[in-house]
């Protein structure tokens, strides 16, 4: 109950509850990770078959 107040209070001040904010960051690290090894990984095999073929 005094964790539900406190975010209401913060609600009502105009921030955001701090619980929310790591979520976010976190989900938006994930994103970040997943694509730039997606790129690197293409990356690396673009490598590998030019060697192998050229």
């Amino acid at each position: 109950m005094a964790e539900w107040s406190k975010a209401a209070d913060l609600r009502s001040v105009g921030q955001s509850p701090r619980e929310f904010e790591p979520r976010f960051l976190q989900l938006y690290f994930l994103f970040f990770c997943l694509i730039s090894r997606g790129i690197v990984s293409i990356f690396l095999l673009d490598i590998t078959w030019n060697c192998f073929y050229f």
